[in-house]
This record gives C-alpha cells, sequence and structure tokens, in this order.
C-alpha cells in the first residue's frame, strides 16, 4: 500500500474518491495508493514517543519519484520554515538530508531516484551520528547533535504549509525508538520488496503501509499513532 503525492502518471486507475482522490495500482507490487497534488499530506498528531530529543531512533520508508523539484520533503514534523523541527528529505544534489532548523542537516552523496522506480531509503541517529542508506547501501553521514523536542504533527508527504511538498508516492514506514544495525536495515530492504511487519529487534514506534481505512491511516505498531488524510490551503514552494 502506498500514498501517492501528486505524481504526474500512474499505471492503472481502479476507483474515484471524494474530489482529486484516486486508487491506482503498482505494477510492482499490488500497491493501491492516494494521489494528491502537492496539497495533501498524511497528519499524524504529536506524542511524546513521536519526540526523539537526543535519543537513537531510525525512520525506514519507501517511495517512488519522478519529480523535479528541487527540494523534496517525504516525512516532516514541522509547521514554518522557519520553526524547530525536522525533515527528512533531499537536497539540491539530490543527496537524502536530515534538515533541523537552526541545529544540523547531515545529507549524504547524490542518488539516483528520479527515474520513476520504487527506492528504500532510510536515516538513523546513534552516537550523535546520523546515517543515511538507500536501496541497502550506506550512502553518507553526518553529525547531528539536535534536541528533537518539537511538538508539531508528524506529517507524511510534506513539512509545512507552503514547503517542500513530495511529489510522488510513499510506502512502508516505519519508525524505531533505536538505530537499526545494518543486518535489520538489510531487513527492511526486504530483497527489494517493501516489508509490511517490523524487524524482530523491536523498538518500533510507529508504522503504516500508507493505505486508507475508513478516513484512516492506521498504525500497525499497536501504538495507536494513527493519521488523517490533510490538505494545505497554500500551494507547495515553487508551485505555480
Amino acid at each position: 500500500m502506498a500514498v501517492v503525492c501528486g505524481i504526474a502518471a500512474v499505471p492503472l486507475l481502479i476507483g474515484l474518491a471524494v474530489g482529486a482522490l484516486f486508487f491506482v495500482r503498482s505494477a510492482q507490487s499490488s500497491v493501491t495508493p492516494v494521489q494528491c497534488n502537492l496539497m495533501n499530506r498524511v497528519e499524524i498528531p504529536n506524542h511524546p514517543e513521536l519526540q526523539f530529543h537526543r535519543q537513537p531512533f531510525s525512520i525506514s520508508f519507501w517511495f517512488r519519484t519522478t519529480t523535479q523539484r528541487k527540494y523534496i520533503a517525504f516525512i516532516g514534523k514541522r509547521v514554518h520554515g522557519l520553526g524547530d523541527g525536522w525533515v527528512v528529505g533531499c537536497n539540491e544534489q539530490s543527496g537524502l538530508s536530515f534538515y533541523t532548523a537552526g541545529c544540523a542537516s547531515p545529507a549524504s552523496s547524490p542518488q539516483q531516484f528520479r527515474d520513476g522506480k520504487w527506492h528504500h531509503a532510510v536515516v538513523t541517529r546513534a552516537d550523535q551520528t546520523m546515517t543515511f542508506y538507500f536501496d541497502n547501501r550506506q550512502v553518507g553521514s553526518g553529525p547531528d547533535t539536535c534536541d528533537h523536542n518539537e511538538v508539531h504533527p508528524l506529517r507524511l508527504g510534506m513539512d509545512f504549509d507552503g514547503g517542500w511538498n513530495f511529489e510522488g508516492e510513499l510506502s512502508e514506514v516505519h519508525i524505531y525508538n533505536r538505530a537499526l544495525a545494518e543486518s535489520e536495515i538489510a531487513a527492511e530492504w526486504n530483497g527489494g520488496k517493501p516489508r509490511k511487519t517490523a524487524v524482530p529487534g523491536g523498538g518500533l514506534i510507529a508504522g503504516y503501509h500508507c493505505d486508507q481505512q475508513g478516513g484512516q491511516f492506521l498504525d500497525f505498531s499497536g501504538n495507536g499513532h494513527h493519521g488523517t488524510l490533510a490538505w494545505s490551503k497554500i500551494p507547495a514552494e515553487g508551485q505555480h
């Protein structure tokens, strides 16, 4: 299952929902995503479990895009471009990045992901170091000494209204309260097929297949961090 955020083309239309929402099927793995236009996101209310502070954590997710947007926010936890919070995204060199306003912005080397194929990304923090993985390869690291104590909602597909909104698909977002080992990152990679369960070592805070059920995006971790589809009234940065 996946969330589609503003992607220009989808393989097969199989249904029509409210407004501009469509259900489509991926040629790779029978995903049934929700399509949007740079204006919507999955929003999860803040909770102390989603505030990392200075502790280790990992965020694993799958994405697909052909966007040429300079900056991308895959997942964010901020509500203003100049405020506190963080963003997992990519920078102008197409490197994976973890941006925290006024603190740190570690990034990976440039990656080739704007090809319309599914890719897997993982960011982990351990001992004040952020490490990036792309398709089961370690592709960079950098310091992250920040105290991630923001109280904003968690957002999939967008950071703040009018920000670096993602244009593409997201699937299998898994958030852990520890740094995954490389063997566990390989388990999340799962031979190139999105893993639909947590790795055996535990620590899953929230997990999303990114399929909509009864108007909600359910957290399969059992911790109850369910999300809903939200819409922005402000166009994405650079959108015309």
